[in-house]
């Protein structure tokens, strides 16, 4: 300890404030399965083949519409569907 140098003591109180933060801290929300975190909540993802029109809100989940012709979706997304880049033609 150095000389000159007073220690504060600290109360009861204080390291309850302090376990409080912590504890606060860590209580993050924690999503499964196909859903995203948003506004305090889980949202659903899209599935394959459905884009995402809108994110979900505090009063509506997320809404997919499926994919039109020329777009697709090919995994569990929070994103719209993608355009076509190059079609396989069958002859």
């Amino acid at each position: 300890m150095c000389v000159g140098v007073r220690r504060r003591v600290r109360g009861p109180w204080e390291a309850a404030l302090l376990f409080l933060g912590l504890v606060l801290s860590a209580a993050g929300l924690h999503c499964v399965g196909d859903t995203y975190p948003s506004g305090g909540r889980c949202c659903d993802e899209c599935r394959p083949g459905y884009g995402m029109v809108s994110r979900c809100s505090r009063t509506q989940n997320s809404v997919c519409r499926p994919c039109e012709p020329g777009y697709y979706s090919d995994a569990v997304s929070a994103k719209p569907c993608k355009a076509c880049t190059r079609c396989n033609l069958r002859e």
